[in-house]
């Protein structure tokens, strides 16, 4: 077959404009599988993700909406890994912030790709943090690995993939 390439609209420019592109892409090209491949159109695609089904007899290869969300934000992210035995980097609360060992790791709790992530140094820093939008997690040493999972659609565990983090770029 043809390979073509085809440029979609950015969400930002509006969710229905990139929305009614993939429906009609979908239909024109008779596609039946959908994947994501960046943080911005993930809950779009989720949450339309049983329509496009229904219209077009297409699956899009994402997460149910509540767990897209929940990985979206840092904060409820960090309470599922614990409610599920899960470690992960402990989060420090505004009450604690006087008696933190420094250094620590500012986020946003909404974020993609590592946007804002600042390693704070001083406790003069630590004045200038907006709790609203951002929060802090304690600073761990070592190497990062990455894992991807791939289920079935069922959620049958199908394969996976560990990959060494040897250099970030916004996120990738």
């Amino acid at each position: 077959k043809n390979i073509k390439n085809i440029l979609t609209p950015k969400i930002s420019q509006g969710s229905n404009n990139y929305l009614n592109k993939i429906k009609n892409l979908v239909k024109k090209y008779h596609i039946n599988l959908i994947i994501p491949l960046t943080d911005y159109d993930i809950i779009l695609l989720s949450r339309n993700k049983k329509k496009i089904k229904n219209l077009f007899n297409c699956d899009v290869l994402v997460s149910d909406l509540w767990f897209v969300k929940s990985c979206m934000n840092k904060i409820l992210f960090s309470e599922f890994c614990n409610k599920n035995n899960l470690t992960s980097p402990k989060i420090i609360s505004k009450k604690q912030i006087n008696k933190i060992k420094l250094p620590v790791i500012k986020k946003l709790i909404n974020g993609s790709g590592s946007k804002d992530l600042e390693i704070i140094n001083s406790k003069s820093s630590l004045k200038k943090i907006n709790f609203k939008k951002d929060f802090l997690q304690k600073f761990i040493i070592g190497q990062e690995y990455h894992m991807d999972i791939l289920n079935d659609f069922n959620g049958k565990f199908v394969a996976c993939c560990v990959k060494k983090k040897l250099l970030m770029w916004n996120g990738e």
